[in-house]
């Protein structure tokens, strides 16, 4: 016998007395990260070791690692969850890597990370530097720079004399003595000692700087805090630099010299180089989307061999000194706002920069479709009632139809200058769309003519579903709630609606529908007559704030809704009850898979009951390949002596019950006990009552 390597099921039972329906994925349940490739995740640092060997860190616990030159990318297990901030490897096999808890280390390459000693997990490290494969130094929160003389085995704290309240977002050495750090509050400290005694420097600077690089014992840059300084005399004074002229929406991210004329500058979108010490400065590559912007995130090995790293997963290469710049990492990385699939192969997404792109191949590659005006504003929804005939919708109006599956687009005219936000359609000929300011249009020619309808409301509208030619909903802001038995001829208030900002309406027939928006599911099941609400549970990176962006149904018990910050919930009992997906990965007792992302989740589909296909911010597409198992429903009470009994049928499967403390850290344990037969077709076991929340979920035993 063997343990399914895939979560069973997850219930919390936090001293819950009642019943708690399960839904579990089969032993062969498997999420791919389709786009972009190796993972989307925003990287926040990047350490090349050789010329081969690249690693980089990022957002939720994301670490990456290319052996050949970024031709090829492995997603390796940091165990963390947390924002990895900063990388430093000395060799090919000892690294570090500095977190929002502690700092985390690893003698095998990254095949393994543990958790730093001597560094507290309550420290923030932000920054990482090393002279040598000896000594090195990290820096972070509470004004703490740390540092080791024996290759990482151990660290010191040194003194400081920073606040508590101050941050050191950089650090850096050009030798075993001469060090600088960085960070809020215009904070600049510098060491002759090797950090045995650190001094403050005047940048006259009050926000915070971000980075900080030196040539030499003397000549060194800042970026950040409002503005770029540069020193001459080891930092004891500080004067402004000129940057290159670029417009409002580039930032300046990083900066290298290789020697007093020589240099780089990084922006969010752009490499500019200097021959003259930063008199003049040439862009070198426009580093933007569709591709993924830059974050600064540089490791110059040598003048010729170059890279840069940032959002969304991105990397660029250079092996020329910055002549030619190349993609490293594939995939394309708008964000997408909407999706619609005819099948579980053929699909398109829309997104920002008026970008369409179809896949036929159920997501595993994507091709653009342009639209016929160069549109560049965002595109906001999009629906296709068969492989040829579908629509999107956006900024200032916009509609665009096909007839012939993308290859052409045409734009229909709508009679709006209003954001639309929301696009359905029946068949080919009946549609509407709703958008910004109560807008309601509607065609019954396939878009050849669009004629407004009264919505009587201002309020913005974010959905629309119709169940049939008459049958219709909208929701939008405010707890705006719209619904129409005449085709949108006369269209309601219901009064008796959900509140909150409203995102998403789906209907499975004329009575049973969903909505949901801030923090909760709402559902009807006579026609809108009343409507039930259910809080969706939670994970560390989200809260009640957190909105449900979309939901789908693959039949009457089979759901799923996501939002931002990566939530995904899933019912397999019609929406009676809901549970967390720990996004698609982070599995509790096995080693967390490393496909943990806080990305926004846009759009969600279910197909049959058998695949999920979720799409997002920074052009994310998972897929979900999972036979869903119907699990037993766990219930629990009070015995007459005073236990907390966990009860489930005896359904013919072999069930194993866990529990956990700690659900946000994972701290997991088993659950030592053998099931007891209640002679009623029942499992139960009587736990003592606990004072602290618990969690219980089942895992199922399956054969070798």
């Amino acid at each position: 016998m063997k343990l399914s390597t895939k979560p069973a099921c997850l219930v919390a039972l936090t001293l819950f007395l009642g019943q708690m329906a399960t839904s579990v994925l089969g032993a062969d349940s498997e999420w791919s990260w389709l786009n972009p490739s190796p993972q989307g995740n925003d990287l926040n640092d990047l350490h090349a070791i050789d010329d081969n060997t690249i690693v980089a860190v990022g957002t939720v616990g994301t670490i990456i690692r290319s052996d050949d030159g970024g031709q090829t990318w492995t997603v390796q297990d940091s165990g963390s969850i947390w924002e990895l901030n900063a990388v430093w490897f000395t060799d090919a096999q000892n690294g570090w890597v500095g977190s929002q808890r502690g700092m985390l280390r690893t003698t095998d390459g990254g095949i393994t990370w543990s958790q730093q000693t001597g560094i507290s997990v309550n420290d923030v490290i932000y920054t990482l530097h090393f002279v040598s494969n000896q000594k090195g130094w990290a820096a972070g929160g509470s004004g703490k720079v740390y540092s080791t003389v024996d290759g990482g085995n151990s660290w010191t704290p040194q003194a400081t004399g920073l606040p508590l309240t101050v941050w050191l977002d950089d650090v850096f050495f050009v030798d075993d003595l001469h060090g600088w750090a960085v960070g809020s509050g215009g904070t600049i400290i510098r060491t002759t000692d090797g950090g045995a005694s650190w001094s403050p420097a005047t940048s006259g600077l009050v926000g915070t700087i971000e980075y900080v690089y030196f040539l030499d014992q003397n000549n060194g840059w800042t970026l950040g805090g409002g503005l770029p300084m540069k020193t001459t005399d080891g930092g004891q004074n500080w004067t402004l630099w000129s940057l290159p002229s670029f417009g409002t929406s580039e930032t300046p991210s990083g900066v290298h010299f290789y020697n007093l004329q020589e240099g780089w500058l990084t922006t969010t979108i752009q490499i500019w180089k200097t021959v003259d010490g930063g008199d003049t400065w040439e862009s070198k590559s426009t580093l933007g989307l569709p591709d993924g912007r830059a974050k600064g995130l540089m490791d110059f090995r040598d003048p010729d061999n170059l890279w840069v790293a940032g959002e969304t997963g991105v990397a660029y290469k250079s092996v020329d000194g910055g002549e030619i710049w190349t993609h490293q990492t594939p995939g394309v990385r708008l964000s997408w706002n909407d999706s619609s699939f005819v099948d579980a192969t053929l699909g398109w997404v829309v997104g920002e920069w008026g970008a369409i792109y179809r896949t036929t191949d159920g997501g595993q590659s994507w091709g653009h479709q342009p639209l016929p005006d160069n549109f560049t504003s965002g595109l906001l929804s999009v629906d296709f009632v068969d492989g040829q005939t579908g629509w999107c919708v956006g900024a200032v109006g916009r509609i665009y139809a096909t007839t012939n599956g993308g290859a052409t687009w045409v734009q229909q005219t709508s009679g709006s200058g209003r954001t639309l936000r929301s696009v359905f359609f029946l068949d080919a000929q009946n549609g509407w769309v709703v958008g910004d300011n109560g807008t309601i249009l509607r065609t019954t020619n396939g878009g050849q003519i669009w004629s407004p309808q009264m919505s009587g409301v201002a309020a913005g509208l974010r959905a629309v579903e119709f169940i049939d030619e008459n049958t219709g909903w909208v929701v939008g802001r405010t707890g705006t709630v719209l619904h129409t038995t005449d085709g949108g001829e006369e269209w309601k208030q219901v009064l008796n609606a959900p509140t909150g900002n409203l995102n998403d309406v789906y209907f499975q027939d004329v009575q049973t529908g969903w909505i949901v928006g801030l923090g909760v599911i709402y559902r009807t099941i006579n026609g809108g007559a009343d409507w039930t609400f259910t809080v969706f549970p939670l994970n560390q990176f989200q809260n009640l704030n957190t909105s449900l962006n979309s939901i789908h149904f693959a039949d009457t018990n089979h759901g799923w809704a996501v939002g931002q910050s990566g939530v995904m919930v899933s019912t397999s009992d019609g929406g009676d009850n809901w549970e967390l997906i720990f996004n698609p990965i982070q599995n509790p007792f096995d080693p967390p898979t490393p496909l943990l992302t806080d990305l926004w989740l846009n759009s969600v589909h279910v197909f049959g009951a058998e695949s999920v296909m979720v799409v997002g911010a920074g052009g994310l597409v998972l897929r979900l390949s999972m036979p869903i198992i119907v699990g037993p429903t766990l219930s629990s009470s009070l015995t007459d002596a005073g236990q907390f009994r966990i009860s489930w049928p005896q359904d013919g499967n072999t069930w194993v019950l866990r529990g956990a403390n700690q659900v946000n850290t994972q701290v997991w344990d088993t659950v030592l006990m053998d099931p007891v037969d209640d002679a009623m077709g029942n499992w139960f076991l009587d736990l003592p009552v606990v004072s602290t929340s618990r969690f219980f979920f089942l895992e199922r035993e399956e054969e070798p």
